[in-house]
């Protein structure tokens, strides 16, 4: 509990006031806060316990602010140091920061960032990777080398410095001691030490040992007076001589049994002195190495002839004769293909006979039966002229090609002249006569005949089968009683009865065919029926005209009346069903009421136009009242007087208007329809009809004769 100094206090002396002071503090019952009052020299001194307040924590910033290199820091926010901020350098900033633990500024090493927090792995060192180890290795063990056995170039070899085999030492090279890897060979000045292996040329050698030469050619200078043993394949040769040096070979070589093989010779350097007798056997002779110039002339008998040796081209030509043939020898396979001529067969024994056999066994003469005569193997030059008769000629062999040309055209085969005999060529002129076509011209072939002028001479044609036509499928045929019959291709088309009846498969009155039945064309009974009385039918493009009331035709319920076209009634004409097919889906395709006028040209098919006040049609459009506001049509051709403009139908416009059902307007662009309600200002809203498919552009078009401006 505080106490508190009365609000007047009257005091005497500095004593009395310290003791007064003394007196309060010291009687203080403040936890953990113990005060003593020194009366000697007037002092308190404060002991703190335990306090009962949390001290942990940090201070947001200093009670007083300090300075730190000239600037002011309280702890509350970062402050920045600048060159010449600590006067005359009187802060000693150098050394090592005795509390820091990373760096300021994160180093690479090797590759890898280090800023003293942690260890760092180096790649090459120790992790997997490479290290680039560019400079002096102070003390590499191993290095990387790359394998080379082909390059045709000289390597130095390297060597170590000094004459320690180990420890740090430096590499050194001699231009003069090279490999290379393309011959696998090492060169250099000289060599100091045993050699093993071959060497393909040694000069300056003394020789302590044998020395074996097994190919190639060995060359020796003798240069001192020690005797040697010189091996040469498998034999020896002493060496001796003196310190001269010039000695010959002759001298210096001894040869040995054997030693000496073909390769040591010079070619051709072997002559008769040195080969001695019986020497030369037949092992040593080559294929082919003897001919006839090396034989004593008559000295081959038969015990030196190898059996089968004797070939065709030994022999010379014509050395064979008949003696030297075994009777009965020469076989078939020996004699050569067409040189049996009929001059070295046997001469026959009787006239009119040939080499043959009646059966299987030895040719000899025969006389030739048919039996004996093969197909085809006789000839016209084989018969006597005249010889060959009717008895011998099978029937139906005479072809047409067999028998001779004619000498002239326009003639037939036959006898003009009189009684039998031989066939004679009958030209046309004669034939007539022989036909008693006196008074006739004819011409051509008899196939094919025709007149000119009256023939009166025929009179009659009669027979109860008389056909006339150009062929068998075209005739005119008389065979049936009171009844003739026109053919044409093959087919009877046409019956003329007795009674007058026509009967006929079709009829076709110009270019149109008639395809009603009798029942059908009875509409037309009770009418004197003439070509201008049934003009109205319009069987012909230039057949125009009117119908007679009073000879109306009356058509059957249930007829379809089809294929007319500019037919003009005058009078009522009362329909009880009127049919409008959907148009096909082809531009401009209709079926309703058309009108021809407007003299316009240039149109599009399938297009909306608009009637103009100048008696033209230009395209509709729904952006003013101007275009769209009186009589609309669609054009159904490129001329409106020639193709015409449909008013009212089934029409298939040139676009794709809208979906089934759509109610449709005339667009805002030219020409076109569309399911869209125009909406701008000024446009016009009108009817023209409805979709009746989803793409190919078929409406039903009535345009309504109302419409509506909008105003927006």
């Amino acid at each position: 509990m505080a106490k508190y100094l009365p609000s007047k206090l009257t005091l005497s002396g500095a004593e009395n006031i310290a003791t007064t002071v003394g007196d309060m503090v010291t009687s203080n019952t403040e936890s953990g806060i113990t005060v003593a009052f020194d009366n000697a020299d007037n002092t308190l001194d404060f002991t703190v316990g335990t306090l009962n307040q949390n001290t942990t924590g940090s201070a947001a910033k200093l009670t007083t602010a300090v300075n730190i290199g000239g600037v002011s820091f309280d702890g509350s926010a970062d402050i920045t140091l600048v060159s010449g901020s600590i006067p005359n350098n009187a802060a000693d900033t150098t050394g090592l920061a005795g509390t820091a633990t990373i760096l300021a500024t994160t180093r690479a090493i090797g590759g890898v960032d280090f800023n003293g927090s942690a260890a760092i792995d180096l790649p090459g060192v120790n992790a997997a990777g490479n290290q680039n180890t560019s400079g002096t290795a102070a003390i590499a063990t191993t290095v990387t080398v790359s394998d080379n056995e082909s390059e045709n170039e000289s390597n130095v070899i390297t060597f170590v410095a000094g004459a320690a085999g180990s420890g740090n030492v430096g590499l050194e090279a001699d231009g003069d001691l090279t490999y290379n890897p393309s011959t696998g060979k090492v060169t250099a000045t000289g060599f100091v030490g045993a050699l093993t292996g071959n060497a393909d040329t040694v000069t300056n050698a003394t020789l302590t040992t044998a020395l074996t030469v097994n190919t190639g050619t060995l060359t020796l200078t003798a240069n001192n007076a020690n005797d040697s043993v010189l091996t040469i394949g498998s034999g020896a040769v002493g060496i001796s001589g003196s310190n001269t040096g010039d000695q010959s070979a002759s001298d210096v070589l001894t040869l040995i049994e054997d030693g000496v093989d073909s390769i040591h010779y010079v070619d051709g350097s072997i002559d008769t002195a040195h080969i001695a007798n019986d020497q030369i056997t037949a092992d040593l002779m080559a294929d082919n190495s003897v001919d006839s110039d090396m034989y004593v002339d008559g000295s081959i008998d038969t015990a030196h002839i190898a059996n089968d040796q004797i070939t065709a081209d030994l022999m010379a030509d014509n050395s064979i004769d008949s003696d030297m043939y075994v009777d009965g020898s020469i076989d078939t396979a020996h004699i050569a293909d067409s040189q049996v001529t009929y001059a070295k067969m046997q001469d026959t024994g009787t006239a009119n006979r040939v080499l043959g056999a009646a059966s299987a066994g030895t040719i000899g003469e025969v006389q030739v039966v048919v039996g004996m005569m093969a197909n085809d193997s006789i000839d016209s030059d084989q018969y006597v002229d005249g010889s060959i008769d009717t008895a011998h000629i099978r029937d139906d062999q005479v072809t047409y090609a067999k028998i001779q040309n004619v000498s002239a055209t326009n003639v037939v085969l036959g006898r003009d002249s009189a009684n039998a005999g031989v066939i004679e060529e009958i030209s046309a002129s004669n034939l007539k006569t022989m036909l008693g076509l006196t008074n006739a011209v004819v011409a051509g072939t008899a196939a094919d005949w025709t007149s000119a002028g009256a023939q009166t001479g025929i009179t009659s044609l009669l027979n109860t089968s008389l056909v006339l036509g150009r062929d068998a499928n075209n005739t005119i045929n008389f065979g049936e009683v009171n009844e003739i019959h026109f053919q044409a291709g093959g087919t009877t088309g046409v019956k003329v009865l007795s009674d007058g009846v026509i009967k006929a498969t079709a009829l076709t009155l110009g270019d149109v065919t008639v395809t009603s039945t009798g029942a059908e064309l009875n509409a037309l009974d009770g009418i004197t029926a003439v070509v201008a009385e049934l003009n109205f039918l319009d069987l012909g493009a230039t057949a125009v005209g009117n119908a007679i009331a009073s000879k109306a035709v009356i058509l059957d319920a249930n007829k379809d009346y089809t294929g007319v076209r500019n037919l003009t009634v005058t009078g009522k004409s009362t329909l009880t069903a009127r049919e409008f097919p959907i148009a096909n889906g082809t531009d401009g395709n209709h079926t309703g009421d058309v009108v021809y006028f407007g003299s316009t040209t240039s149109m599009t098919i399938g297009a909306l136009y608009h009637y103009k006040s100048d008696s033209s049609w230009e395209l509709a459009d729904a952006d003013a009242v101007a275009t769209c506001d009186g009589l609309l049509a669609v054009a159904l051709g490129a001329a409106s007087d020639t193709n015409g403009m449909l008013l009212r139908g089934m029409v298939t416009l040139d676009h794709d208007p809208g979906a089934v059902g759509d109610v449709l307007f005339v667009s805002t662009t030219a020409g076109d329809v569309s399911a869209t309600a125009p909406s701008g200002n000024g446009d016009v809203i009108r009817v023209i009809g409805y979709c009746l498919h989803a793409s190919n552009g078929t409406i039903w078009f009535n345009p309504d004769s109302t419409f509506v401006e909008v105003t927006a």
